[in-house]
């Protein structure tokens, strides 16, 4: 049995060569500008063709680029990228492709479903799978095609990687190994392909056919962040250094000829407070975005400082701060939020609202401490979340 190839990183002429591809290839189909210029170049001599895997690093073979050509090879770039715009291989999870012959049947599918524009437009693929390479006419989705091939009948296996859909291949580098594209980037990427799509439909006709069609069948989902922001704008509407009527004061001009009860006039603050659950199983990266995008919805609502306690099941000192950047976390453990909770909904002065970022493998109170309302944001794909009075939940679950 051979060894595997050497996956190595990609330099010198490989290095210049490679740019001038991509380069070529966003001329080809100036909608993909963005995702060819994210994806990570890893050199992977003797694999025979380019592969790409779901953190959007893309294995090349500079010899066997050289050997089609540039045109060619550039061609070969587009088809790469296409299958991480299109997110082929959190479709194929979604389809539940877990056997080696289901990943080489969806990647063949995925093939072919991006190949008839790319030849169409006049892109030369070297030997593309079609359509009808698998008994289907063109203008299908690759999950069409996938519920109707059969699986023993597959014409030759394909080596696009985990990012088509396909297993990982023998060259893949573990995540720490290599600069990555993470899942929260990855759909950012996506999102404002789609925006230029809807912007310039001109530009770029065969990629911008190609994924309206990707996307034609994708369930509508509100992005996470809008839902974030109007949740916490929602619940947090006094604005600050703006006179607020109340009764709890007189008013100054009471003693005026005005026969009618007025309120007198408060100057009211904004309170919240975040707790983090920094147990072993939360995803860091998430975390990151979730409290990057908390940092924002912070400044925007003008809140002086925020009170963050982190909780696994023990609750952490409370820290008061302006910004994320200085958060020190600590944990490890288990997980119950309902910990953090209750200690949030002690702290003085009693915050408006609590936001909780966890992965949602915790217990949950049956109800948001009185006085105030809990807002959960979880990470993960987690079919349960929590409900009660006063408390309410955002699914973070853009993969």
């Amino acid at each position: 049995m051979s060894p595997p190839p050497v996956t190595r990183v990609l330099e010198g002429r490989d290095l210049d060569l490679f740019h001038a591809l991509r380069l070529k290839a966003s001329h080809l189909e100036p909608l993909l500008t963005r995702a060819l210029f994210s994806m990570v170049p890893i050199a992977a001599p003797e694999l025979g063709t380019f592969a790409v895997d779901r953190h959007w690093r893309c294995y090349v073979d500079m010899e066997q680029a050289r050997t089609w050509g540039a045109s060619a090879a550039a061609a070969v770039l587009l088809h790469e990228a296409h299958h991480l715009v299109r997110d082929h291989g959190a479709r194929a999870e979604a389809k539940g492709v877990t056997t080696n012959i289901q990943h080489q049947v969806f990647n063949l599918c995925a093939d072919a479903a991006i190949n008839d524009d790319l030849v169409e437009a006049g892109h030369p693929l070297p030997s593309p799978v079609l359509p009808s390479s698998l008994g289907f006419v063109d203008g299908g989705i690759e999950e069409e095609y996938y519920d109707q091939i059969v699986m023993d009948e597959t014409p030759g296996a394909p080596r696009c990687g985990s990012g088509a859909g396909g297993e990982p291949l023998e060259v893949e580098l573990d995540r720490e190994a290599a600069p990555i594209i993470d899942t929260i980037d990855a759909q950012e990427i996506r999102e404002a392909i789609e925006r230029e799509i809807a912007r310039s439909p001109s530009r770029g006709t065969s990629a911008g056919d190609l994924l309206r069609r990707a996307t034609a069948n994708r369930p509508a989902r509100a992005a996470w962040r809008s839902l974030l922001r109007a949740q916490v704008l929602g619940r947090v509407v006094v604005r600050p250094g703006v006179a607020q009527p109340t009764w709890s004061r007189p008013n100054r001009r009471a003693d005026g000829s005005d026969p009618f009860l007025v309120p007198g006039t408060r100057y009211f603050s904004r309170r919240i407070a975040v707790v983090i659950d920094t147990s072993g199983s939360m995803d860091r990266r998430l975390l990151d975005a979730a409290a990057a995008e908390l940092n924002g919805l912070i400044s925007a609502v003008r809140c002086q400082h925020v009170m963050v306690l982190s909780c696994d099941t023990e609750v952490g000192v409370p820290q008061r701060m302006r910004r994320f950047e200085t958060l020190e976390l600590r944990g490890g453990g288990g997980t119950d939020m309902r910990i953090g909770i209750r200690a949030a909904g002690a702290l003085s002065p009693r915050p408006d609202l609590i936001v909780v970022l966890t992965d949602g493998e915790t217990p949950w109170p049956d109800e948001a401490p009185s006085g105030t309302s809990v807002l959960a944001l979880v990470l993960s794909r987690s079919e349960v979340l929590p409900s009660g009075r006063g408390i309410s939940a955002i699914r973070v679950d853009e993969w």
